[in-house]
């Protein structure tokens, strides 16, 4: 599984949806299409012993 996957989790109401995609081309497309009013926040990858990687 050497394939990194993009994460994509969209917070509504009731519900935190998760989209997980393997391209990294759709992902980049997806990301591009959001509105620009959108709050986006990027959250970095964890290190193998469960810690957030400062970027």
């Amino acid at each position: 599984t050497s394939a990194q996957q993009i994460k994509f989790k969209v917070r509504c109401n009731r519900y935190l949806y998760t989209l997980v995609l393997k391209d990294q081309d759709k992902a980049e497309k997806l990301k591009q299409s959001l509105p620009p009013s959108l709050t986006i926040s990027d959250v970095p990858k964890k290190n193998q012993k469960g810690k957030r990687v400062a970027k």
